[in-house]
C-alpha cells in the first residue's frame, strides 16, 4: 500500500471510481457531501493519532 493521494488527486480518483461504478448517476452534490465527510474523518483520525502519539 503506497502513500495516500494528495487532496486534489483524491477527489479525482473518487470521481473516477464513482463514474465507473454508478455510470455517471452519482450527482455532484452527493460527491461534495462524500468528500466533506472523508475530509472530516481524516481530521478526526489525525487528531486522535496526534493525541495518542503526543
Amino acid at each position: 500500500m503506497g502513500p495516500l493521494p494528495r487532496k486534489g488527486n483524491m477527489k479525482q480518483k473518487i470521481t473516477d471510481y464513482l463514474d465507473e461504478i454508478y455510470g455517471g448517476t452519482f450527482t455532484a452534490t452527493h460527491l461534495q457531501k462524500l468528500v466533506t465527510r472523508l475530509e472530516s474523518a481524516k481530521r478526526l483520525i489525525t487528531q486522535r493519532r496526534k493525541k495518542t502519539l503526543g
